[in-house]
């Protein structure tokens, strides 16, 4: 189960998203999907939105997955 959810649907560059929990790899590649559903719109750019209700879901952020989906999208932009 996917512990980020799209939360609203916009349209244009921009992505809005909520941690619910843990940050996982399945979390990365949902938001790599939703990157390239971007681009594939023609997009150059994508703006994030995060919504993170609690520091408690950052304390328990699996930074591997968090960092391994930033590293994805350095490489790709």
């Amino acid at each position: 189960t996917n512990m980020i959810n799209q939360i609203k649907k916009l349209k244009g560059n921009a992505l809005v998203l909520e941690i619910l929990g843990s940050f996982t790899e399945p979390d990365a590649l949902l938001i790599e999907q939703l990157f390239k559903e971007k681009l594939n719109e023609g997009y150059v750019h994508v703006n994030i939105l995060i919504k993170v209700t609690g520091m408690a879901v950052i304390k328990d952020m699996k930074l591997k997955a968090f960092f391994e989906g930033e590293l994805w999208g350095i490489k790709h932009f």
